[in-house]
């Protein structure tokens, strides 16, 4: 509506992503449609919500968070979150249903439920056992034009409380393995067996998670008066791909927006003081020892020279929304796997003796392609950027802004180096030196700023430049 503060703030998201700039993002609350909570809090908020019979749902990155979400709302209206389905509960279906004309996405309400499920051992070659559990019930979901549709359906209830996207393919597996078992006398290529399993009701059962939380993939499509959007903290946000799911996220919102962690930043932010540990002047990283990579991707100490490889890598896919999930360390190969939004890929390069990269590509079982043909690229960039970094336009213009900040002061710059994702300013008045680095990603978006050799070691020469840089960008240039 004309005047909404949630349509403001998806309309700047909008423009951002139209004009190709993502260093700039507020979604700061209104007091009145949007308000910013902690995860604690907004538990709480949903759950209030559910009672008043409001139509709220949380909005997240992963199926990992979802399934955090979905525990917490059940153990507060049920005080137990390992209760079975219960009526009231609502659940997300989770894979199109031809049998109950039901779609990946739909919200279903529980009107009943049988007290017992049924629970089917079903042994698979290789020693794998994989258990099924379906449960008899009736759902109800709300039609279009506000019809509200009753289906009786038999549940499969293994998504419930596991974090994957999908059923895992020994759970499919098991599926079928369980159909030819009660059917042994169909042959897997006769006509028969293709019409019996579409009408098999355990083949068809309605997959389903709970559905007071949902990834923003399956939230599309789908509007509710409340919804509460949680931001992964330390997800990488100035790039298009965050725009696009913030954007995703908070058009979901009708009447109102609850924000966790939600993002605010602009150009000016890389001014203010910094936690990231300082620079020195001989080696422009910390001690590998302590990123917290080190510890949980098992690097070997001989493969410590990586490091430095392994966070160039990281920023790169950071800033296209891609994290690291697994980090295999093989002779003279390290080996990622990397997710985006439910997709995996693995990719790999592999090093010489003198931990120098070589050639890279796709890791056997590689998974999805285009998240692997995406990183590896990025990995490419990784190898051309000291080359690339003598005299791209971006900097150029930041070494203009900076020397019109330093106009008619007694501070001048002495110097600048290029270096992977940084550049080292050198600075200078009649009494002080001393150098700063300025970081900025794969996007050419300038990031933080750092003094070499640890805070204090400009004698306040990088204070006084946050102060005229913060100045001058507020001023707008």
């Amino acid at each position: 509506a004309e005047g909404s503060a949630i349509l403001d703030r998806a309309t700047r998201i909008r423009e951002a992503l139209a004009a190709g700039r993502f260093d700039t993002l507020s979604l700061r609350p209104d007091a009145t449609e949007i308000v910013e909570v902690d995860a604690a809090g907004a538990v709480g908020l949903i759950v209030d919500g559910i009672r008043a019979r409001d139509q709220v749902v949380a909005v997240v990155a992963s199926n990992a968070t979802a399934l955090d979400y979905n525990r917490s709302v059940r153990e507060r209206l049920w005080e137990d979150a390992a209760l079975p389905v219960q009526p009231g509960d609502t659940l997300l279906v989770n894979r199109n249903s031809r049998r109950h004309g039901l779609s990946n996405g739909d919200v279903v309400k529980v009107l009943s439920v049988d007290q017992l499920a049924e629970t089917v051992p079903v042994p698979l070659a290789g020693g794998h056992l994989v258990t099924l559990r379906f449960r008899h019930a009736v759902v109800a979901h709300r039609e279009g034009d506000g019809t509200v549709v009753r289906t009786r359906c038999l549940l499969l209830e293994n998504l419930l409380d596991q974090p994957g996207r999908d059923l895992t393919p020994l759970e499919q597996r098991a599926l079928l393995v369980h159909f030819r078992t009660r059917r042994p006398e169909l042959s897997p290529k006769s006509a028969a067996f293709r019409q019996a399993i579409v009408e098999d009701p355990y083949v068809n059962a309605l997959q389903v998670k709970y559905g007071y939380a949902m990834t923003c993939h399956k939230a599309q499509g789908g509007e509710w008066q409340t919804v509460l959007v949680h931001f992964a903290p330390g997800r990488g946000q100035r790039n298009p791909a965050f725009f696009r799911w913030a954007y995703t996220a908070v058009t979901r919102a009708v009447g109102r927006l609850i924000l966790v962690n939600p993002p605010d930043f602009s150009p000016a932010d890389i001014w203010a003081p910094d936690p990231v540990p300082a620079a020195t002047a001989d080696n422009p990283g910390e001690d590998p020892r302590a990123d917290p990579d080190w510890h949980r991707l098992s690097f070997p100490a001989a493969a410590a020279p990586l490091m430095q490889v392994h966070r160039r890598l990281r920023a790169l896919w950071a800033a296209r929304g891609i994290t690291i999930e697994d980090l295999r360390h093989l002779q003279y190969c390290e080996r990622y796997t990397l997710a985006r939004e439910g997709r995996r890929a693995m990719v790999q390069y592999h090093y010489n003796g003198k931990f120098q990269p070589g050639r890279a590509g796709m890791a056997p079982g590689g998974g999805d392609a285009a998240l692997a043909e995406e990183a590896l690229a990025a990995f490419q960039g990784s190898a051309d950027g000291a080359a690339e970094a003598e005299q791209p336009a971006f900097i150029r213009d930041f070494l203009v802004e900076l020397d019109a900040a330093l106009a008619g002061t007694s501070i001048r710059r002495t110097g600048q180096t290029p270096m992977p994702y940084r550049l080292r300013i050198g600075l200078a008045d009649r009494t002080r030196t001393g150098e700063v680095d300025v970081i900025h990603d794969a996007r050419q978006n300038w990031t933080a700023v750092q003094e070499v050799g640890g805070p204090g070691a400009t004698g306040g020469l990088c204070d006084e430049l946050r102060r005229l840089m913060t100045d001058r960008i507020g001023r707008g240039g």
